[in-house]
Order: C-alpha cells, then sequence, then structure tokens
C-alpha cells in the first residue's frame, strides 16, 4: 500500500493543526485574563485591608499618645480634636475607604481594674456578598430569599408570610415565577 500526499491534502492537513493550535492559544488566554483579573479583584481587596490595617496602627498609636497626655484613652472625636487623627476620623463612627470603624472606650472605675478600647473596621461594602451567595449554592451558601423560595416550594409556609418578610419582595416574586410556583 502506497501513501500519496499532494499539496492540496498538505495544505488541508496544515489547516486542521493550524485550527486546533489557534483554538488552545485562545483557550489559555482566556485563562490567563481570568486568572489576571481575579487577581487584580484580590490585590484590590489586599489593598484595602492594608490601608485598614495602617489605620487602625494610627488610631492605636493615637491612643497612646492620648492615654500618655490625659491619662485616659479618648473618642473618635477627642482624637480628632485633640490633634491626634486627622479629620477623616471626625464623628461618633467615622466612614473611611468604605470602612465603618466604631470604637468603644471603657473608663477607670473601682470595678475595673484598667482603662480599655476596642476599635473595629467594618466593610460597608455588602451588596457584592449577596450576590455571591446567590451564586455559590455548590458550596451549600444561600440567600434569605432563596431559602423562602424553597420553604414555599416545600410547603412550609405560605406565599404571604414569605411575601412579607423576604428581604426583596419583587425579586423573590421573580424567584418563584421562574420556578413555576405561582402564576
Amino acid at each position: 500500500m502506497m501513501i500519496v500526499t499532494t499539496s492540496q491534502t498538505k495544505g488541508a492537513h496544515m489547516f486542521r493543526y493550524f485550527t486546533v493550535v489557534l483554538a488552545l492559544l485562545a483557550c489559555v488566554a482566556l485563562s490567563g485574563c481570568q486568572k489576571h483579573t481575579s487577581g487584580l479583584i484580590e490585590g484590590a481587596a489586599r489593598g484595602d485591608e492594608a490601608v485598614v490595617f495602617s489605620n487602625l496602627r494610627s488610631i492605636m498609636l493615637a491612643q497612646n499618645a492620648h492615654n500618655l497626655s490625659t491619662g485616659s484613652y479618648g473618642t473618635f472625636q477627642q482624637l480628632t480634636d485633640g490633634g491626634y487623627l486627622d479629620a477623616r476620623f471626625k464623628g461618633d463612627n467615622p466612614v473611611v475607604k468604605e470602612y465603618k470603624y466604631t470604637m468603644t472606650v471603657t473608663e477607670k472605675t473601682p470595678d475595673t481594674v484598667v482603662a480599655s478600647y476596642t476599635c473595629n473596621a467594618d466593610p460597608e461594602r455588602t451588596g457584592d456578598l449577596t450576590s455571591i451567595m446567590a451564586e455559590s449554592g455548590f458550596y451549600g451558601m444561600q440567600t434569605f430569599d432563596q431559602h423562602l423560595v424553597a420553604l414555599y416550594r416545600e410547603g412550609v409556609i405560605e406565599l404571604e408570610d414569605a411575601m412579607s418578610v423576604a428581604t426583596n419582595p419583587h425579586d423573590l416574586q421573580v424567584a418563584l415565577r421562574a420556578q413555576g410556583l405561582v402564576a
């Protein structure tokens, strides 16, 4: 048996080979873009956390300086008025770079041995969390409204009860319609 190749069949083979290689390169490029985008998002989150840690360190240093000069820890208002913190922290619960800072100061009394303070930085952005939860059913996560849909489907609750406690009644109604549970 003899195989004869012509320039036409070689061209067809080369075209198929080129198409497969091009498809593989496209997949690698798209995968790289996805990883790069995810890395940028994670990098931004790490950047936000670095700012929060820096702010918490500034608050700690301001509290130490205020305590040395006055003998007690101060509120955000007292720390900014005294020049220990900049104006971004003025007020009871300042919001800096989408983080809400709260502080509790405990004065030294006969009942407490030492004065103390606690400071928390809580993210203001929670809108992203709801969408992430809604899309993460595989991991066992669900929103409150998704759970209401399941309870209604199982007959555990009535439609009126579900609608009255829903986080977003309109979206709940849409979800129920999409599953054919209501008209």
